[in-house]
């Protein structure tokens, strides 16, 4: 075999591929070289002029050290663009006077009536860089000859607040005055307490323009006295600004504070709803309160209301009053259903005859009873006056009644606490639509013994079967806890009282209950402080008492931090539930609506606010569904200042609201730039996108008005106007519209 001297071809582009890579190296570490050379060359050039600069300004005469528009003014500029070696470096001069504490200062012990002491010169320049921005600075006294400088002036301290009144410091200043001369263009900064004070200005009235801001804060300002329309508000002038340009008086200091804080967002929905008609039930004006409110619709359409009612010197009594299914009032005066005082808890029931059956409790023989009145559809008694229900135990009390008429007509049922044996047990009673009671005695409700049952609720199936539901504090807490009576008055879940709520960890209060007669299951709705606050669930049970769903449903859409309470509930044909509750996610309690599903799965992404009106307290909801599948509620309202019954009827199914697109909306602070005539430092227009959304960003804190063109009218927003923005916030504004 014969050898050959050399490489192979493989072996030479291994080799070639291996220098390459070392040459690679060895050029990268020479760029880096090169990079790092270059960036050295810059600074000295920029080390040289900053010598340079610092030097020209400690050769001037001491009256001449300032700069061009500065505060101390002089002939030095603000800001050069200067080349050097094909690199463009920006030179910044900055000329203060200092107050020496040596001497005192301005507004200290001693105090100095002379605050411009010295001057403090302070240069310095930055360049771009392929590594970014690089910078060098440097700063130096400057001191007149002698003891003190005597150039006089009077002196400007700005203070910059946030939006809690505590220092926002390093805040820019941009300080103007084109009146003096020379005239004043800076800007300068205050310190980590938020003061920048500015010694030794020429004194000069309502010339000093102010602007103080941060990055990602919002703009204070001063306005000039403006009657031309030439300043902070070109359409109509300033005479009277808020905060007017700032006046320097010889020997004095002015003081100005300013507020900035963070910038804030708004995102605003245009929406349609389906909007009530609302009216007020009861007709009396003294200014008694109304509260407590039932009601139920007749087979003709008409409604009938009943209600607590101070009207008669403070003494409640319960009154009445009919509507028309148009809201026409039908009774010419509100009817006062009884004369005794200290009545309470009304409820009411209409047969088919529209025979309005009233309930309530009052004290006229000492103890709580429980009374029932009969009333035609002119609003007279049919019984002659109110019936007492009599029971085995008269002496002890009984209150909290609820009534029920059944599906014939035939029979009136109640139920009722009672603390003939002990705090509270709960019991109920048929009558005959006479009046008579049917069941002797009264048949209790609860099983259980222990502790006390209270504030029942009641609902009748198709066999009119009885299903009561109570609060129960026989484990420590409050629970909800239903049983069932057959129409002979027997219990029928004799093993035991139910619990409602698989959760049984936290209180659970103010049940109501009501049959769906389509799916023959029965709802029950209450208000639980499992999670700290009170939120609302609902529970769906078969006849037999069985539980539906695995987990309570959670009905408000309320935030974790906020109390809902008060719930009604109404089934329509579809068996679907519409749940009523008031909670103060607003501030002050509102009534709110919700669907649910058979399944128990919230209808819409947010409750609906059912009272158009934000003012006042509205609070103690009822619900039922009218003659034509529709929502009607009913509360208590306190916007004039007393309570009223308000109610509420929709005319179309309740769903969930839908965007109106392009639609102009003005949007105002509450801030004021001038005073007479009024000019609020923010009021702009826009308008919504094709899916009815604006979104606005850089807003300043403030509270928030709105107004609609292009022909709409808002019937409400959510939340309620004037929305409040705090700094850094961001917030979502809907309003719907007509």
């Amino acid at each position: 075999m014969k050898n050959y001297n050399g490489f192979t071809l493989i072996e030479i582009i291994v080799a070639t591929l291996i220098l390459s890579l070392a040459g690679l190296g060895v050029f990268g570490i020479f760029q880096i070289a090169l990079k790092t050379l270059a960036g050295d060359k810059q600074r000295e050039g920029a080390i040289a002029m900053l010598d340079e600069k610092m030097e020209i300004a400690r050769n001037l005469p001491y009256g001449s050290v300032g700069t061009i528009g500065g505060v101390v003014a002089g002939n030095l500029a603000q800001e050069e663009q200067i080349e050097k070696n094909n690199v463009s470096y920006t030179i910044k001069t900055q000329i203060i006077y200092v107050d020496d504490p040596y001497d005192g200062t301005e507004d200290g012990a001693p105090e100095d009536e002379l605050a411009i002491d010295y001057k403090k010169v302070k240069i310095d320049i930055e360049w771009q860089t392929s590594q970014g921005i690089k910078s060098v600075g440097t700063a130096t006294i400057v001191a007149p000859k002698g003891i003190e400088n005597t150039e006089g002036g009077g002196t400007l301290r700005i203070i910059s607040l946030n939006a809690s009144g505590e220092p926002a410091p390093e805040a820019i200043v941009l300080l103007k005055n084109n009146v003096v001369s020379p005239t004043v263009s800076t800007t300068l900064q205050t310190g980590s307490g938020g003061i920048l004070n500015i010694p030794g200005l020429i004194p000069s009235d309502e010339s000093y323009q102010i602007k103080v801001y941060r990055d990602g804060y919002n703009i204070d300002y001063t306005c000039a006295v403006d009657d031309d329309g030439l300043g902070c508000s070109q359409a109509e002038g300033n005479p009277q600004p808020t905060k007017a340009h700032a006046s320097i008086l010889e020997g004095r200091r002015t003081e100005i504070s300013f507020n900035i804080d963070l910038l804030a967002s708004l995102t605003i929905n245009t929406l349609h709803e389906s909007i009530p008609n609302i009216w007020t039930i009861n007709t009396d004006g003294t200014g008694y309160d109304q509260n407590n409110v039932s009601f139920d619709q007749c087979a003709n359409g008409n409604y009938v209301f009943g209600w607590r009612d101070f009207r008669q010197s403070n003494n409640p009594r319960i009154y009445a009053q009919k509507y028309s299914g148009a809201e026409t009032q039908l009774w010419a005066e509100d009817l006062a259903v009884t004369t005794a005082n200290n009545q309470n808890n009304p409820d009411i029931a209409v047969d088919s005859d529209c025979y309005s059956y009233i309930a309530w409790q009052d004290d006229r023989n000492g103890n709580q009873d429980i009374y029932l009145d009969k009333i035609n559809a002119a609003g007279a008694s049919l019984w002659l006056g109110s019936k007492k229900v009599e029971t085995e135990n008269n002496s002890a009390d009984q209150s909290n009644p609820v009534i029920a008429i059944n599906a014939s007509s035939t029979a009136i049922y109640l139920v009722w606490q009672d603390t003939r044996n002990d705090a509270g047990d709960i019991y109920a009673q048929t009558l005959d639509l006479s009046g008579s009671q049917v069941w002797m005695p009264e048949t209790q409700f609860n099983l259980s013994a222990l502790g006390a049952q209270s504030l029942p609720a009641l609902a009748i199936d198709n066999e009119e079967a009885i299903y009561g539901a109570w609060q129960d504090d026989s484990s420590g807490r409050s629970q909800i806890m239903l049983q069932k009576i057959d129409a002979g008055g027997n219990i029928v879940w004799t093993a035991g009282d139910v619990r409602a709520g698989v959760d049984a960890s936290a209180e659970q209060q103010n049940v109501k209950i009501a049959f769906d007669d389509f799916n023959n299951y029965i709802y029950v709705i209450w208000q639980d402080q499992r999670l700290g606050y009170w939120h609302i669930y609902l529970q769906k049970f078969d006849l037999d008492g069985n539980r539906i769903w695995v987990e309570d449903k959670r009905v408000d859409g309320a935030t974790d931090i906020v109390d809902a309470r008060n719930p009604d509930l109404a089934i329509d044909y579809g068996g679907n539930v519409f749940a009523v509750w008031n909670d103060n996610r607003f501030g002050t309690n509102d009534v709110f609506i919700q669907k649910i599903s058979g399944e128990g799965n919230r209808n819409w992404t947010d409750d609906i606010r059912i009272n158009l009106e934000a003012a006042g307290v509205q609070e103690n909801p009822a619900i039922i569904i009218n003659n034509n599948g529709y929502i009607v509620a009913a509360w208590q309202d306190n916007i004039l200042g007393n309570y009223d019954i308000k109610a509420a009827r929709f005319l179309e199914d309740l769903t969930a609201p839908s965007t109106i697109p392009y639609v102009s909306v003005t949007l105002t602070g509450s801030k004021k730039i001038g005073e007479n005539p009024i000019i609020k430092k923010y009021s702009q227009s826009f308008t919504t996108n094709g899916s009815g959304v604006v979104f606005l960003d850089n807003l300043e804190w403030d509270s928030y008005e709105a107004a609609a063109g292009g022909g709409y009218e808002i019937k409400k927003t959510e939340p309620p106007l004037p929305i409040d923005i705090l700094p850094g916030e961001s917030r979502t504004l809907n309003i719907f519209l007509e």
